[in-house]
């Protein structure tokens, strides 16, 4: 059974309560494929954690800039506790680059018939080798 995303509530630094994230959980219509299901709850978790590394980047650069503020410390320790500029950029990348999906396999293995079984519907031909009752294998690498 599938547990639901529950909203992540945080505590910033003055110990007031942010927001919840807000999850959309609308269920996909009836005649969508359990694939088409399973990559759009993917989307979904892969958009909400996105949302919550927003927040702790923003929560993260005001915290940095009260404490930098405040010049409780030096400046030699505060340029310590900054974000790196690599990490600065991948986490802005994160934004705007598009999410991708790699589909790979051998000559008439099924490619096109995945991703028309993912889109729930016939977008690209497919193979007449491929019989339609072949076993469709999801495989995620983390």
């Amino acid at each position: 059974m599938a547990t639901k995303p529950r909203p992540i509530t945080l505590k910033s630094n003055a110990g007031k309560l942010s927001p919840p994230l807000p999850v959309n959980n609308a269920p996909l219509p009836i005649h969508s494929s359990t694939l088409s299901q399973q990559f759009a709850d993917i989307i979904r978790r892969y958009k909400y954690h996105l949302q919550h590394v927003q927040r702790l980047f923003k929560e993260t650069d005001k915290s940095y800039n009260e404490i930098n503020e405040t010049r409780v410390l030096t400046s030699d320790k505060i340029s310590k506790m900054q974000i790196a500029k690599s990490d600065r950029e991948y986490l802005d990348a994160l934004k705007t680059r598009p999410l991708a999906l790699i589909i790979c396999s051998q000559t008439y293995s099924g490619k096109s018939r995945f991703v028309n079984e993912l889109l729930n519907e016939t977008l690209l031909p497919e193979s007449p080798h491929i019989n339609k009752n072949d076993v469709v294998r999801m495989v995620r690498i983390k």
